[in-house]
C-alpha cells in the first residue's frame, strides 16, 4: 500500500512539473537551444527605449540597423519568442537578450534605427544588415561572434576602426579610416571595402581576408 502511495505521489509531482514548464531543451551538434511552446501568432512590437550610441545583441534571427532618424527599436516574430526578448538601454548601450541560459534565435527579427553608432556587438545571430547614412565617429568597434552573414553597407568613417570576428561565415564591411585593427578566427570569408591608411591583422585566416579599395 505504501509503495502504491509513493508511486502515485511521484507521478503527481512529475505531472505538475511538466505542466509548469513551457520550454523544451534541444541540442544541435554542440549547441543547445530552447524551444518555447506558447502563442505562435505573428506580432510586431515597438519598444520604448532611451537614446543609445552602441548595441549589444544576442540570439536574434535577423538584425536590421538603419543609420538615420531618432533611436527606435521594434521586434517581430512569434509572440512567445518576442515576449522572451529582454530589451533595455543603460549608459547609452542598447542591449537585447533572450531570457534563457540556452538562448535561441528562432522567429525573432530586430529592427533598429539610430542617428549614429560607435559600437556594434553581436553574438549568436543569423544575419546582420547595416544601411542608411554613413557612420562618422572617432573610433568604431565591431564585434561578431557566431554570425552567419554580416553586411555593413553604411560606410564607417573614423580615425580608427576595430573589427573582431569569431566563427563568422561571411562579412562585408565598408570603412574609410586611418587605422584598421582586424582580429579574426574561424572565419570563411571577410571583405573590407574602402580606404584604409594603416592596417594590422591579428589571429588566423589571413588568406580569407579580401581587401578592396573603393
Amino acid at each position: 500500500m505504501r509503495r502504491k502511495i509513493f508511486i502515485f505521489t511521484i507521478s503527481i509531482l512529475v505531472l505538475v512539473s511538466c505542466s509548469n514548464k513551457n520550454t523544451k531543451l534541444v541540442t544541435y551538434g554542440k549547441e543547445k537551444e530552447e524551444i518555447i511552446s506558447g502563442d505562435t501568432s505573428e506580432v510586431k512590437e515597438n519598444k520604448e527605449v532611451a537614446d543609445f550610441k552602441s548595441v549589444n545583441i544576442t540570439s536574434v534571427s535577423t538584425v536590421d540597423i538603419k543609420i538615420g532618424p531618432a533611436c527606435s527599436v521594434s521586434v517581430d516574430g512569434q509572440k512567445a519568442y518576442v515576449d522572451a526578448q529582454h530589451i533595455f538601454t543603460d549608459n547609452g548601450v542598447l542591449t537585447v537578450l533572450f531570457n534563457s541560459d540556452n538562448p535561441v534565435k528562432r522567429n525573432t527579427h530586430l529592427n533598429i534605427t539610430a542617428p549614429s553608432l560607435d559600437a556594434i556587438n553581436l553574438s549568436r545571430c543569423g544575419i546582420l544588415t547595416v544601411h542608411g547614412n554613413d557612420i562618422n565617429v572617432k573610433t568604431f568597434s565591431l564585434y561578431l561572434d557566431k554570425i552567419n552573414i554580416a553586411k555593413i553597407n553604411s560606410k564607417i568613417i573614423s580615425d580608427r576602426t576595430i573589427i573582431k570576428t569569431h566563427n563568422t561565415m561571411y562579412s562585408s564591411i565598408m570603412t574609410d579610416c586611418n587605422d584598421l585593427l582586424l582580429s579574426t578566427s574561424h572565419i570563411i570569408h571577410i571583405q573590407i571595402l574602402g580606404k584604409v591608411k594603416h592596417y594590422k591583422c591579428f589571429g588566423g585566416g589571413k588568406s580569407k581576408i579580401d581587401m578592396k579599395k573603393t
